[in-house]
This record gives structure tokens, C-alpha cells and sequence, in this order.
């Protein structure tokens, strides 16, 4: 398992995505650009299987 950083910091907000062994992707966090997001997991759109938003800014 993987834990790839795509954005990090309180300007551009902060998304990670964790990659499983058989490559499924749970994404964690939407701070910054959807397009960051798609391009940090390799435009691996099919392979999202879920998504975790752990809280969200006023």
C-alpha cells in the first residue's frame, strides 16, 4: 500500500490518495484542484473506489 501526497498546505489545501496493492484508490481530502487530483493519481479515474473528506474550512 501507498500513501502518494498530492497537495499539501494551507493554501492549496491537502489530497492524498492511498493506492492499494491491486490498485485501487481511496482518495482522502479535496483541497486542491480537481485536475492536481486526476493528475496525482495517474488519470486513474476507474480506479477510485472511494473517498474520505475529513472535515471542510468555514
Amino acid at each position: 500500500m501507498l500513501l502518494r501526497v498530492i497537495s499539501t498546505g494551507s493554501q492549496a489545501g491537502n489530497s492524498y490518495a492511498l493506492i492499494a496493492d491491486n490498485g485501487e484508490i481511496l482518495l482522502l481530502d479535496f483541497g486542491c484542484e480537481p485536475n492536481k487530483i486526476i493528475r496525482g493519481i495517474g488519470y486513474r479515474v476507474s480506479d477510485v473506489c472511494g473517498a474520505l473528506l475529513s472535515h471542510e474550512h468555514g
